[in-house]
């Protein structure tokens, strides 16, 4: 049951519940997946800002909202309370 709050890229509510918006959570796995392979968030926000891919609210990925990403424990399937 969502609680309010700031919704998580990848995720939508609908009836107080938590789910998977396909588009966004394409999105969440390719900024795991290059983190893997780049190791740099900088280098990351930097090609995001270049080809367009922004953040649910609309704005630029900066490193901090990436390493905000991959540090977030509902990735993982935990959530905190």
């Amino acid at each position: 049951m969502w609680m309010g709050g700031q919704l998580p890229l990848g995720y939508d509510v609908r009836d107080r519940l938590l789910v998977i918006n396909e588009t966004e959570a394409a999105l969440v796995r390719r900024i795991f997946d290059d983190f893997v392979t780049v190791r740099s968030a900088t280098l990351m926000a930097k090609a995001y800002g270049a080809e367009g891919v922004v953040t649910k609210g609309g704005k630029s990925f900066t490193k901090q909202t990436i390493y905000k990403m991959l540090h977030n424990r509902m990735y993982l399937g935990e959530i905190v309370h």
